[in-house]
């Protein structure tokens, strides 16, 4: 059962995360398209930032995460 709450939270967290990226990509896109007037390169940028930052925090810290049960 233990495995079973595990799974259950990594799910939870999952979702959380993907509604942020959801939500930082609208604020890019619009922030690219409308602000800066960057038409379609602002549409090709904005997806490319929010994923590239997600990447840049959320696997280290789960490499991290398991060094730490690990040990």
């Amino acid at each position: 059962t233990d495995n079973f709450i595990k799974n259950i939270q990594k799910e939870i967290d999952s979702e959380e995360h993907s509604c942020n990226k959801v939500l930082y990509f609208f604020i890019l896109l619009i922030l690219f398209v409308v602000y800066f007037d960057m038409g379609v390169l602002g549409m090709i940028l904005a997806p490319m930032l929010v994923q590239a930052a997600y990447q840049n925090w959320k696997w280290p810290l789960e490499v991290i995460k398991e060094f730490r049960n690990k040990i």
